[in-house]
């Protein structure tokens, strides 16, 4: 056996130069003198829930189409007619070149809807993954005295001064002559609602009796279904108020819906009638992750006391609870009945799978006085106001946080 030859340190082959660092598709490499970092360009992924907007000439309106989001694993559809999907381009190719393997697969499978023979004018449902185009239903929101975003006013008081001393706000806003509108896209979840029915005699307030509450339930209507839908204003439900309504018969609403997303546009100097074209679009994102969705049961909690029975189930799986109680006053059976209609809501709740998500906001700083150290230097001035500009978002053309978007957290109620 021949021993290995000795290693020469002097003729170590030297090590080839390292490849160098180059940024792929979405991502962007950050150098400094501790070393490099990669970072994603948020712009450029397309997260659940993201909506386009975009002019329909043929149509001449504003339409909106949202990337596939799901609620508990469903596409949410969207109401429409065979004559617009057909004139759709997405309708024969739903998933598009940055898609991935499963949305290619995906696509193979519903390869086979596309040569459906639709009805021009028949109302369809459509699911998000085939492109929809969704119509905007639009709000005036100068003419109705709805708050203006600090948003616009900033990129109008930057564009009016040019980098010089900034006017306020409201001054420059109504001397640009812009006009601004702007439409809500809903998420919309059919549910099962709580109903209440009080039952007391007509001399209730001469003395004391036995009233009765009984606490029911009632599915939503058979052709609704979860879908999204476009309003001029998304107002959430109100919460129970202390109302004397409340002793008749009371019904919560048979949906639960959470804003998707509010897309605004804006005029040109000057501008009348109705948008068109020349307006320009911005989306303010709500949602950012698919969702889970979940509704509470009607069942008796221990907090009821012993005077409230569950009843046997009625047809459909209804069921029923019954309140029996002495009391005299109004004012209590208000206040009782507000109670048992606050711990027995069916209101679902939506939330993130991934347990909630993260938050990208951070605590606001206190705002201290500004102090003159520019003296008669106008070019620094100009450029530290174009600082603070970009600091404040009125050069950038988006209304959403920066990554991570958060996400909805769960509700410790469902529990």
């Amino acid at each position: 056996m021949i021993p290995p030859a000795p290693v020469n340190p002097s003729k170590t082959p030297t090590p080839g130069p390292r490849p160098a660092l180059r940024a792929g598709n979405g991502t962007r490499i950050l150098r400094s003198p501790a070393g490099m970092a990669v970072s994603m360009e948020s712009s450029t992924w397309h997260h659940p829930w993201h909506t386009t907007v975009c002019w329909d000439a043929a149509q001449k309106e504003w339409v909106a189409v949202v990337r596939p989001g799901f609620v508990n694993g469903r596409a949410p559809v969207v109401q429409t007619t065979g004559k617009r999907m057909q004139s759709t381009p997405s309708f024969l190719a739903p998933i598009t070149a940055w898609d991935g393997a499963a949305d290619i697969a995906q696509a193979a499978e519903l390869a086979s809807e596309g040569e459906e023979v639709l009805d021009p004018n028949a109302k369809i449902w459509v699911p998000l993954y085939r492109n929809p185009l969704i119509p905007l239903v639009w709000r005036d929101r100068g003419k109705e005295g709805a708050p203006i975003p600090a948003y616009f006013a900033r990129r109008i008081n930057w564009i009016a001064t040019a980098g010089r001393e900034a006017k306020a706000s409201a001054e420059v806003w109504a001397a640009s002559g812009r006009r601004l509108f702007s439409s809500d896209i809903v998420l919309h979840q059919p549910r099962t609602a709580l109903t209440s029915k009080f039952d007391f005699p007509v001399d209730l307030v001469m003395g004391s009796s036995i009233v009765t509450q009984t606490l029911s339930m009632r599915e939503a209507a058979d052709n609704d279904r979860l879908k999204l839908v476009s309003m001029s204003e998304y107002r959430p439900p109100e919460s129970y108020s202390r109302d004397e309504r409340l002793l008749g018969v009371y019904e919560e609403p048979t949906w639960d819906e959470l804003l998707v997303a509010r897309v605004f546009l804006l005029s040109p100097p000057n501008a009348e009638g109705a948008p068109d074209g020349s307006w320009i679009p911005f989306v303010q994102h709500y949602l950012f992750w698919n969702l889970s969705w979940f509704q509470p049961l009607l069942r008796k909690l221990p907090t009821d006391g012993a005077d409230v029975k569950l009843i046997v189930p009625m047809a459909f799986g209804l069921g029923q609870l019954v309140i029996n109680s002495i009391l005299a006053p109004i004012n209590d059976m208000v206040d009782q009945s507000l109670n048992l209609l606050s711990a027995h809501s069916l209101a679902g709740k939506f939330w993130t799978a991934t347990g909630g998500g993260s938050d990208s906001a951070f605590p606001a700083a206190v705002a201290s006085k500004p102090v003159d150290k520019f003296g008669l230097s106008k070019d620094l001035r100009a450029k530290a106001a174009r600082v603070a500009a970009l600091n404040e978002g009125v050069l950038t053309d988006s209304l959403d946080p920066a990554f991570p978007y958060r996400a909805k957290p769960f509700d410790l109620s469902l529990l």
